[in-house]
């Protein structure tokens, strides 16, 4: 069947190959280099190029890193003449296209174009390899193995002979430089990894790739199944489409032992080990799906992270606000007592300040205050004044009693020590007897 329920057809055929477009796009215009003009606009890293930018946004929204080309509608589009490549070997081809500007039309190294495309082609390839892309593939083929029959292919790749004899319309439509497929063996070709490797990264990106080979499915769970798939998945020959003979990303041969077949539980096609190493997690079951399909996942639960990361300092600083209000209202509501103390302290300050200033002017002869208030302080002064003399008097009296006390109390103590004076005698006389 040519489809089933929209899962047999790849996510790049369906949109005619964005991670190759992008990387053709690339070679155009490193066949565009001169010394008249900027081909690639000054930029402040690497990574603002529109190629990286196109390159990443791509491998986070799921398109495969190691899928291969098959044909592309009909005409002349370029993308034809990579039939078979992967997007690492296409950037391959784009090194060798830069060493060609270098080595053959003498364009100076120190050229800004120059720098500018070795640079974007290095940042592209630690972007591949931190995705998935494999260094270590097979050589581009012309075809995918089928035993029923091989794939149609319209536009195979063009030799120079059958360059030649095209007409090019315009710069725009410019025929790419042929290359034979066994010239991007990555790994074997120094000059290649030279440029690719310009930055010394790419094993920190292979080791950084292997390092998580688990993510957890945030909202996926809709069309992650796991074994037992409730829907058979028949033979497609539409470009990308799914085959069980082989892997239909990187059409490796399914073998028995070796290279076994299994089941992308995310895209519903048939891949091989290297190609589906990574699973999502959902619940406590891991779903093996492909390495496009675990970017698309992982990029989902970095969002998600980020947005609680996000949520959560939200709802920390709400509650640090919440706390502060808390306590700058507990502390304007004191004791009720302090505050009394406080109403109290500004009464005593305003009455006592007055009267102070009344008594400085009573006592000093200056002239009275011109606070229309003074009337008051002067007849509180005066309740004061009449209130220390009734105290005073109250005074006089308890000191005459008090002295009256005192006498008494002499008195007292002076009839106790005759009395004891009586008792001794008396203990004394009883000691000698009635008779002498």
């Amino acid at each position: 069947g040519n489809g089933i329920e929209g899962y047999s057809k790849s996510l790049a055929a369906l949109y005619d190959y964005p991670l190759h477009t992008c990387l053709v796009t690339l070679r155009q215009k490193i066949a565009k280099i001169s010394g008249t003009s900027r081909i690639f606009p000054p930029q402040s890293a690497p990574n603002q190029y529109a190629v990286v930018r196109t390159l990443e946004a791509s491998l986070n929204y799921g398109f495969e890193p190691n899928e291969r080309i098959e044909i592309v509608n009909e005409g002349t589009n370029p993308l034809n003449e990579m039939i078979g490549y992967t997007p690492l070997q296409i950037l391959a081809a784009a090194a060798l296209d830069l060493l060609h500007k270098v080595q053959v039309t003498k364009c100076n190294e120190d050229h800004p174009d120059i720098k500018a495309a070795t640079s974007i082609i290095a940042s592209s390839a630690e972007m591949l390899v931190t995705k998935g892309g494999r260094l270590s593939i097979d050589q581009p083929c012309k075809e995918r193995f089928s035993e029923d029959k091989k794939l149609p292919i319209k536009s195979p790749m063009k030799s120079p002979a059958k360059q030649k004899s095209k007409k090019v319309k315009s710069q725009d439509d410019l025929i790419l430089r042929y290359i034979k497929p066994s010239e991007v063996n990555i790994e074997k070709n120094k000059e290649i990894m030279k440029i690719l490797d310009a930055n010394e990264s790419l094993a920190k990106c292979e080791a950084k790739w292997q390092e998580k080979r688990v993510v957890k499915g945030t909202g996926q769970s809709d069309f992650l199944q796991g074994k037992g798939l409730s829907i058979k998945i028949e033979n497609c020959k539409l470009a990308g489409g799914s085959d069980d003979k082989n892997c239909a990303i990187c059409w490796k041969k399914f073998g028995s032992l070796m290279n076994r077949k299994h089941i992308c539980r995310a895209s519903r096609r048939y891949v091989c080990e290297s190609c589906s190493s990574k699973s999502v997690l959902l619940d406590v079951d891991g779903r093996r799906v492909t390495d496009g399909q675990f970017n698309l996942a992982k990029c989902h639960a970095d969002r998600k992270e980020e947005q609680d990361r996000l949520n959560y300092e939200i709802k920390k600083k709400e509650r640090k606000s919440r706390i502060q209000a808390a306590w700058t209202k507990s502390h304007r509501r004191k004791n009720p007592l302090q505050e009394t103390q406080k109403d109290e302290s500004s009464a005593k300050d305003e009455l006592f300040g007055n009267v102070g200033r009344a008594m400085k002017n009573f006592f000093m002869e200056e002239v009275d205050v011109e606070d229309p208030q003074d009337a008051n302080v002067n007849d509180r002064v005066s309740g004061v004044m009449s209130s220390l003399n009734e105290t005073g008097e109250a005074f006089r009296e308890r000191g005459e009693k008090l002295n009256s006390l005192a006498e008494k109390t002499d008195k007292l103590k002076n009839a106790s020590e005759d009395f004891a004076k009586m008792a001794r005698e008396l203990k004394e006389s009883q000691q000698k007897g009635f008779f002498w």
